[in-house]
């Protein structure tokens, strides 16, 4: 009886070991895969605030009085301040002039549509060299690209 003890004496220990090994293993991957979802989490974060960044951009050429010229492009910038200074260029270009939708109920005879093209190029991370100069955009930022059309009634030319 003695003998067989003796053989046995070992296997608890290699068995703790095999499952240790096993354990770290689990724990590594856990690891990994915490820090890759982080890194997926923080992407799309950096995504989301550079699609805000070029909404605004679009925004604020709606509100500038100088943006809808007919005689040549228009270029802004959009930037916000705080602890992420996220930002756009945006430019305004003139299209073409048609006759009013149909149903607006513009004479075709006294009004057109002037048609422009709003084009906003944002990122998440941008540096304001200050004045009238464009925004640089970080490389290293999340970028995005929002070009919309609109069009306003006035007065035919």
């Amino acid at each position: 009886m003695r003998h067989t003890r003796s053989r046995q004496h070992g296997a608890t220990l290699i068995i703790a070991m095999i499952i240790l090994l096993v354990l770290t293993m689990l724990g590594v991957t856990a690891l990994n895969t915490s820090t890759l979802e982080e890194k997926m989490s923080s992407n799309s974060q950096e995504v989301a605030r550079a699609f805000q960044a070029g909404e605004a951009g679009i925004d604020v050429a709606f509100t500038d009085p100088n943006a809808f010229n007919l005689n040549a492009p228009v270029a802004g910038k959009s930037a916000v301040y705080g602890p992420y200074a996220a930002g756009a260029n945006y430019t305004v270009t003139f299209i073409r002039a048609t006759n009013p939708p149909v149903g607006s109920l513009y004479s075709a005879t006294s009004f057109s549509a002037f048609h422009f093209n709003i084009l906003s190029d944002a990122a998440s991370r941008v540096t304001d060299p200050g004045g009238g100069v464009a925004l640089t955009l970080e490389d290293d930022a999340a970028r995005i690209t929002l070009d919309g059309g609109v069009y306003q009634i006035g007065p035919k030319l």
